[in-house]
């Protein structure tokens, strides 16, 4: 809450004002000015590379600068890692070479057709009819449970929250530091209050990396450090922990079941990614995460999913949607870690009118 901190806040609402009232000359010398600091509101420079780069090639039609700036935000040490894949789609877009087309592989996907209420509606979340039963509604996430449950796999609708709970049993002495000054005011709190700034990554570089290090060398004594954080704190609120869904003996054995089966130095880098940059990345993780039922013999199943043992990981999307740039991050970051992501895409038709059914 410095000065300097309140005026980079001013000029980054003054550029979006300027792209509104269409004068993108203006708005790109404001954000050339706040890109040329590094010491404020660093956690925005993604945005404003982004739009810099928007500005210039889609409103002022540069295609070699805005090229330019691809290549000078790409640098940039303090770009996250969500920044990183928006910048890199542009650049793939602005280039259309070759080259680059390494930069992102597109997601395996697998198809499924269900019954939807009604018909696609824009807008609306989607109801499907479970095994084509008129009065049997689910979700999406839940229809694609039920469709790989008949193939012989088990799963949770978790998104991010599995995980953000891990992150906080995990981390929870590291979170609740009270050596770290300024980041408790009261005692109500539940979470620091840098946690969602630039500052928590470097305010516990050392305990952190220490952490990571752990889960990823010794497994064991970190399931251990799990078991005794969600004792201790059991029922304790704290930011990203869902005790819905993970409290009890049964959350703790679903948490070390899914820990197990990504193993340590995946989970090091998927934890990595909240301990650098938690307010972004949250958020867009995949929608599923499936196992193989126990005792089911993969020679009889796999239909939907061929060769696969341990987790998947699945984005379940409709027919049009699209993913975002934090979806494909953690994409990125999944794949790297050896485990396997695919977008279920499901292709509906709408359920016959009540009138017309027969045997109702």
């Amino acid at each position: 809450y410095t000065a300097g901190w309140v005026y980079c806040k001013i000029l980054s609402h003054l550029a979006s004002i300027l792209e509104s009232l269409k004068k993108y000359s203006e708005a790109l010398e404001i954000y050339k000015l706040l890109l040329e600091q590094d010491v404020f509101c660093c956690g925005y420079r993604g945005r404003w590379w982004e739009r810099s780069v928007v500005d210039t090639s889609k409103h002022l039609k540069d295609t070699s600068e805005a090229l330019e700036l691809c290549d000078a935000a790409l640098k940039d040490p303090w770009l996250r890692t969500s920044a990183l894949t928006s910048i890199r789609r542009r650049q793939k877009k602005l280039k259309k070479s070759e080259e680059l087309s390494g930069l992102e592989d597109e997601p395996e996907v697998i198809t499924i057709k269900g019954r939807i209420q009604g018909g696609n509606v824009t807008g609306k979340k989607v109801k499907l009819h479970l095994n084509g039963d008129y009065l049997a509604l689910a979700s999406v996430e839940e229809f694609v449970l039920s469709e790989f449950s008949r193939d012989g796999w088990e799963g949770v609708h978790s998104e991010s929250s599995c995980f953000t709970t891990l992150f906080a049993l995990l981390f929870w002495d590291l979170l609740f530091d009270l050596s770290v000054p300024d980041v408790f005011q009261t005692a109500y709190q539940t979470a620091p209050l840098d946690l969602t700034t630039d500052a928590f990554y470097p305010n516990r570089t050392a305990a952190i990396e220490e952490r990571l290090k752990l889960i990823e060398e010794d497994f064991e004594a970190a399931i251990k450090l799990l078991q005794k954080h969600h004792i201790t704190h059991h029922q304790v609120s704290c930011i990203g922990i869902n005790w819905n869904d993970f409290s009890g003996e049964e959350g703790i054995a679903m948490l070390i079941k899914i820990s197990r089966g990504i193993g340590g130095m995946a989970l090091s880098l998927i934890l990595r990614q909240f301990c650098e940059d938690y307010r972004h990345n949250r958020s867009g993780m995949p929608d599923l995460i499936l196992w193989r039922r126990f005792g089911d013999s993969a020679a009889n199943l796999s239909e939907l999913i061929d060769h696969a043992n341990g987790l998947i990981f699945a984005e379940v999307k409709s027919p049009n949607d699209r993913l975002s740039d934090g979806q494909r991050h953690w994409f990125s970051v999944l794949k790297n870690g050896g485990l396997r992501v695919v977008v279920v895409r499901v292709l509906g038709e709408a359920m016959e009118s009540l009138d017309n059914q027969a045997d109702l």
